[in-house]
């Protein structure tokens, strides 16, 4: 019988995770499993926190966005949730560089335009913002945590309060419908006009 959804009660709510089989994150060869390239029953990494974590997290030194125009703060290295997407989508760890490797065989490194890290991060829309939206009245308040529907993280080895934008502020890595594994439709730059208002 095939698993259609796993659902997981977390600290923040519960969390609905669709098949990920035949997505551009099911990087199984033949019959192995799905999960097992980030997640681990046993011996998971106490790095990440990313529940039972079967990745290191990226050890690279990014070159961080930077803009003379940007009023809000980028720190100068990716937070803790986004270094666990760059441990695939750096463009230098082997998909089987695995904590627990039970015999997989796709050896692969991320290539083309989803390796967002390979050529730094000072390219892409930033991570690691201190989102603070009094510093720039053209973007949206926090409410709880979130901006809309948007979650932000807590700085890696800082205060628990949620205040970062990071990769899965904007993506679900375990959800496409949206397509892109965006956490919602950017249809009319839906997505874009939860935090910009310009």
């Amino acid at each position: 019988m095939a698993l259609a959804s796993v659902i997981f009660i977390a600290a923040g709510g519960v969390q609905v995770y669709t098949d990920m089989r035949g997505s551009a994150h099911d990087l199984s060869l033949g019959d192995e499993g799905v999960c097992v390239y980030c997640h681990t029953p046993m011996s998971a990494s106490s790095d990440s926190s990313a529940p039972l974590s079967n990745r290191e997290i990226s050890n690279r030194t990014f070159t961080m966005y930077s803009s003379p125009t940007m009023d809000m703060t980028v720190e100068s290295i990716p937070g803790e949730v986004s270094l666990v997407c760059l441990s695939c989508h750096d463009g230098a760890m082997a998909f089987d560089a695995l904590i627990n490797n039970p015999g997989v065989s796709n050896k692969g490194v991320m290539t083309g335009r989803a390796a967002i890290g390979a050529d730094g991060l000072a390219n892409d829309h930033p991570i690691a913002v201190e989102y603070d939206p009094s510093k720039d009245p053209h973007h949206a308040p926090v409410t709880n945590g979130k901006v809309g529907e948007l979650p932000l993280f807590a700085k890696s080895g800082g205060a628990s309060h949620r205040t970062q934008i990071e990769c899965a502020t904007c993506h679900n890595a375990h959800d496409s419908s949206y397509g892109n594994f965006l956490r919602m439709s950017n249809a009319r730059s839906r997505l874009c006009l939860t935090c910009h208002r310009k």
